[in-house]
């Protein structure tokens, strides 16, 4: 992830206003393909029309991906998860709004939840 103390404040800002209007997070839990073990995600998602946008996120930042949905609209989505999603969202933090609650809830599971050993397939998602 690129250096986040340099960017600019106003940046900061302007990708968490994204964010609260057309982003989500959630931590959830999935299986490994390859060992078939339970795994805790968390996961940070900005879904845009355009993927412009995205693409300079995804720039400013220096992580995640964006990719489109095959879906009766045509949408694109940033995505972050694990460390990546972790950094981006303690990033944008003190400038989240509408969704604060629920990104510190999700930080906080991640914060708490041993990944070794999840004992329940449960998601948390806004």
């Amino acid at each position: 992830m690129k250096e986040v103390e340099r960017m600019d404040k106003i940046t900061i800002a302007y990708v968490a206003g994204f964010f609260d209007a057309d982003g989500s997070v959630s931590y959830h839990s999935y299986r490994a393909t390859k060992n078939g073990k339970r795994y805790w995600r968390l996961q940070a998602k900005v879904t845009q029309k355009y993927p412009e946008v995205l693409y300079w996120i995804k720039e400013q930042f220096g992580v995640g991906t964006v990719g489109s949905r095959a879906s009766g609209h045509s949408s694109h989505d940033f995505v972050v998860t694990h460390r990546a999603a972790r950094l981006f969202l303690n990033t944008i933090l003190p400038y989240i709004k509408v969704k604060k609650e629920k990104v510190l809830e999700c930080l906080e599971l991640d914060k708490e939840r041993k990944r070794e050993n999840p004992t329940t397939g449960n998601s948390w998602m806004i």
